[in-house]
């Protein structure tokens, strides 16, 4: 019996001192980073001042753009084809840089295909316009103040019945559209 309590012992020892020897040592206090004086601090919180109205003021400019050119799309269903047609080519021909031959059957097609209103493919035109307004209304929504959110309510409820109504337009494709 006593030879194996020696070894136990030798082991749990050098256990020990293995585990201290790995222990890291106390950690020195980092030197104090050097403070900002009064002023310092002062000036900074007013350049970051600066710059959020900055940011907001840009933020609010483009919105501003970005919703007249939404409720320009949305004035007739031409129009918001012509938009849906100048976005689609933007994105799915210009900055993609696809291949100028495969851009113009694609736009060839989009636009064969927006000519539309068959009993199959439904109102094309009517989808994108719809889709139009429903963007524009979330972005509205989004932007509200709390006593504005409240005349949300009368606008979505008369989205809704033109969507309801407009339901017999809405097959195929144009289904399709807004599902998406």
């Amino acid at each position: 019996m006593k030879s194996l309590i020696l070894p136990s012992a030798i082991l749990v020892t050098s256990l020990a001192s293995l585990l201290n020897a790995q222990a890291p040592a106390a950690a020195e206090p980092l030197s104090a980073a050097p403070a900002l004086t009064e002023a310092q601090v002062t000036s900074v919180l007013n350049q970051l001042r600066d710059l959020e109205a900055d940011i907001m003021q840009k933020r609010g400019s483009n919105l501003s753009s970005v919703m007249a050119k939404l409720r320009t799309a949305m004035a007739s269903d031409q129009t918001a084809m012509k938009f849906y047609l100048d976005c689609d080519k933007l994105v799915n021909s210009e900055r993609k840089e696809v291949d100028k031959s495969d851009a113009r059957k694609r736009q060839d097609n989009m636009e064969r295909r927006s000519k539309g209103g068959d009993q199959e493919e439904g109102d094309f035109g009517f989808a994108v316009r719809l889709g139009l307004q429903y963007i524009v209304l979330t972005i509205e929504a989004h932007e509200a103040k709390d006593e504005d959110f409240k005349k949300m309510g009368p606008k979505l409820q008369e989205y809704i019945q033109n969507l309801v109504a407009a339901a017999p337009k809405l097959k195929g494709r144009a289904k399709n559209h807004l599902s998406n």
